[in-house]
């Protein structure tokens, strides 16, 4: 095998991903795939050194990374860590570290600094599998809160600070404008849509006003800074960017029907 293919193991296909690292590229290559067998909408992509791991992550910002803790050199993941969690972009990317019992007492109190997952090398691999479950989902979570909303009450007005991106999760939503000629109604939202995805993408003010047709209920993400919720939720952001395309192609049908 070329070294550079010893440094870089592409050993699944998928919309997110996963960093391994480790020296032991027998080790990498199976665990590898038991891991790509788990998580099969994620890249899992191995590595056998920090500085190839950097340029990577530079590359593509992962979703959770799994690694040794001791190296043959006798260097520790720790250099990564610090590396990572000095940076705005990657400080918040969830650390599975495994090694033996006895280090991981060791290294204790840098592992508790720095909030990292520990998993023993004697555990099992389902407990492993689902340490990684636990950090994904770590990766991904955001605040919410359940909205009720009453026939024609407002779920935000024109011009309102966009914090926020909303889910339909029941009822029927109705998106208004105000015009000189009187206020018109510009579209209606049913089903589990994304709701105010545009304004807080472009962090600007809310351009309509939206309110309940019938009795409604949403689940309103707080997402706060529109800047750091694209750099520290690739998941979220991929809905997003799945969202803005069917409202392209649904403009894109009125104008045909226009024309």
């Amino acid at each position: 095998m070329e070294q550079k293919e010893k440094d870089l193991l592409y050993l699944s296909s998928g919309a997110k991903i996963i960093h391994l690292i480790d020296e032991d590229t027998d080790l990498l290559q199976k665990f590898g795939n038991i891991v790509a067998n788990a998580f099969l909408d994620f890249d899992v992509i191995a590595m056998t050194n920090i500085e190839d791991t950097l340029e990577e992550i530079d590359r593509s910002r992962p979703t959770v990374i799994v690694c040794t803790l001791d190296f043959a050199d006798g260097g520790t993941i720790f250099e990564l860590v610090k590396i990572l969690k000095s940076k705005e972009v990657t400080k918040k990317i969830p650390i599975v570290v495994t090694g033996t019992r006895a280090r991981l007492e060791e290294e204790a109190e840098l592992i508790s600094k720095y909030n990292l997952h520990i998993v023993p090398k004697s555990i099992r691999v389902p407990h492993l599998l689902g340490t990684i479950s636990s950090a994904i989902k770590e990766a991904n979570s955001i605040n919410f809160e359940l909205v009720s909303l009453k026939a024609h009450e407002a779920l935000f007005k024109e011009g309102d600070k966009s914090t926020s991106i909303y889910v339909l999760k029941s009822g029927k939503l109705g998106v208004f404008k105000e015009h000189s000629e009187g206020r018109k109604l510009l579209a209606e939202i049913s089903g589990r849509q994304l709701v105010g995805e545009m304004a807080f993408l472009n962090n600007e003010g809310r351009n309509a006003t939206v309110e309940a047709i019938d009795d409604s209920e949403v689940i309103e993400l707080k997402l706060g800074d529109p800047d750091s919720f694209i750099k520290e939720q690739p998941f979220w952001l991929g809905m997003l960017i799945e969202t803005l395309i069917r409202r392209v192609k649904e403009l894109d049908d009125k104008l045909d029907q226009l024309s």
